[in-house]
């Protein structure tokens, strides 16, 4: 902890208690958020564009599982234009892509595979196509799933989704609410963003990845130190939910946007 800062909430320490915000950010609010960083008095939180956002070809993945109003909202409070697609080749032809979800797995997959998504999502990330994961579309990236009794899922990473067994009835599954991420790694995706930052959490299921080296930042919660942030080439992914984040969540998709991978 740095010299002279407040000690953390006993949920951050102990990882024993529910967080202790429950309530995600509305579009309205995002709304107001961006008004509030571009203001004089929050210069240092201001967000540079050195190009029109707008001019930005970006897909969000729809495959009946996503949260998609929440996210085409927050990158729309940036600026930048969006299509909410399940066109496979829509999907191809984007400059970026999100990949979102709400939801189970095993659906999530079952919809994936209806709509032929899975062949256009393989083919985005092996061309270098800057890919960003946000909740079940992050835990679907790996090759396995323990929800629905077990669900193989996209395998573009390694590893698999677990759940959390709390050993402490005060933690609840699933975890709903603002908690911290602990940068594991520099990032482009993290310029900006204080280490230990709050972001917006819901789910019952959490990554882990089979190479160590995947993770990106970490967060405590029900006795478990987990990955909540993954990066290889250019697949990033989050449990949390950005687009819930206010203006930490903000910068870090505004991060996503101005992003080159390393190829």
């Amino acid at each position: 902890m740095r010299a002279g800062a407040p000690a953390l909430p006993t949920v951050l320490r102990t990882c024993t208690r529910t967080p202790r915000f429950l309530g995600p950010l509305t579009g309205y609010q995002l709304r107001a958020i961006v008004f509030d960083i571009a203001s004089p008095l929050n210069q240092n939180l201001c967000l540079q564009h050195a190009q029109p956002l707008s001019d930005i070809m970006l897909a969000i993945v729809d495959y009946k599982a996503g949260n998609l109003t929440s996210v085409q909202l927050a990158f729309g409070a940036l600026g930048c234009d969006t299509t909410v697609t399940s066109d496979p080749a829509k999907i191809r032809a984007a400059e970026r892509v999100v990949f979102p979800g709400v939801g189970a797995a095993g659906s999530a997959m079952a919809h994936l595979d209806a709509l032929g998504l899975a062949p256009a999502l393989r083919d985005v990330t092996v061309r270098g196509t800057p890919f960003l994961g946000i909740c079940l579309g992050t835990q679907i990236l790996f090759d396995a799933s323990e929800e629905d009794g077990g669900t193989v899922t996209l395998g573009l990473l390694p590893g698999r989704a677990v759940r959390f067994r709390p050993s402490d009835r005060r933690d609840k599954v699933p975890q709903i609410g603002w908690n911290q991420v602990k940068a594991a790694r520099p990032h482009p995706l993290l310029a900006g963003i204080a280490d230990e930052s709050e972001f917006y959490f819901v789910h019952s299921y959490y990554p882990a990845p089979a190479d160590p080296s995947l993770t990106l930042g970490t967060t405590c919660y029900a006795g478990v130190t987990f990955s909540s942030m993954v990066a290889r080439g250019n697949v990033a992914a989050t449990q949390f939910h950005p687009e819930k984040s206010g203006r930490i969540g903000l910068r870090l998709l505004e991060n996503f946007l101005r992003w080159t991978p390393d190829t």
